[in-house]
């Protein structure tokens, strides 16, 4: 007795997502649009491993900072000035957060390192999860420190070897492909 009106509920729902995915692309592709348009952008046809990453992960985003960087990443793949290649960035853009890719510029513009041991930064604030996440992708490393202890008299060379220990510092900071991909984001 409830089974079609439950359906008709489900699909009643399924379809306002799916207009407001859709809202999204189309919303997305207008800044698309007039970044072209206002650059004078001459374009170039696209992988769609880049096409496909790019429509089903910008429908979903509702945050306009994060859709500003989607805008920007697409254009810079049509671009025919820039050399964007690399397939990887709408999958690492769509796994982050607005407030990890403020980390990640304020860590770019202020070539800083992030130390959490002791304090953080009062400019911004991250969680550790945050942190993780980044280092995940690798957008960001953690400095370690080598400590050095004990070891063994090598008779072979009448060398002493030691032993190293790596131990977490704490302290991070923007990898090479961290500062390529917020480059990939930016115009």
């Amino acid at each position: 007795l409830l089974g079609p009106s439950i359906n008709e509920v489900g699909l009643l729902f399924s379809d306002n997502v799916k207009l407001w995915r859709l809202k999204n692309q189309i919303r997305n592709l207008e800044k698309v649009r007039k970044i072209v348009e206002d650059e004078n952008v001459d374009i170039k046809k696209i992988n769609l491993k880049i096409l496909v990453p790019y429509l089903e992960s910008v429908s979903l985003e509702d945050d306009e900072d994060l859709q500003d960087l989607w805008a920007n990443l697409f254009t810079n793949y049509i671009d025919t000035n820039k050399n964007l290649t690399l397939n990887v960035y709408p999958n690492i853009l769509k796994q982050l957060s607005t407030n990890e890719v403020s980390l990640l510029k304020f860590m770019s513009l202020n070539e800083s390192k992030i130390e959490i041991k002791y304090s953080k930064p009062k400019d911004i604030s991250f969680s550790e999860e945050e942190l993780a996440n980044l280092e995940r992708l690798g957008l960001i490393r953690e400095t370690l420190e080598l400590s050095q202890y004990g070891g063994d008299h090598d008779e072979n060379n009448g060398q002493y070897k030691w032993n190293i220990e790596e131990l977490s510092s704490d302290e991070f900071y923007i990898t090479k492909f961290g500062h390529e991909f917020l480059s990939a984001c930016e115009r």
